[in-house]
């Protein structure tokens, strides 16, 4: 009975650390997108934008733009919806993402591990 009991705890312990995912982001390094901060915001068909996680508490954005994962701040939600909603991903990118939300001028979120 000991014996089950203990290897109950061993793997549930293991279970909580085999979901997390960590994605490296550029000028940033490596984030857990698993941590319940971020949502992942599934999109239409892109040959540009291949991935998006969002933390909408602190309007925080990694996008991953063709294999390299980009960070942006004090992005508000409404843009995320526009954007997601866009006839165009990388056409809405190009226009109103590139160049703003900079990570360097708005406040980086940090996340404990």
């Amino acid at each position: 009975m000991k014996k089950l009991l203990l290897l109950s705890i061993v793997l549930l312990g293991l279970g909580s650390t085999a979901f997390a995912k960590d994605i490296y982001v550029k000028y940033r390094g490596t984030v857990d997108v698993s941590n319940g901060y971020f949502q992942q915001l599934f999109l239409k068909s892109s040959s540009f934008i291949n991935d998006m996680y969002y933390d909408s508490d602190n309007n925080y954005l990694l996008v991953q733009l063709n294999s390299t994962y980009y960070h942006y701040c004090a992005i508000p939600q409404g843009i995320i919806s526009d954007w997601r909603g866009s006839s165009s991903l990388g056409r809405y990118y190009n226009h109103n993402i590139k160049g703003n939300y900079d990570c360097r001028v708005n406040p980086v979120p940090q996340y404990e591990d």
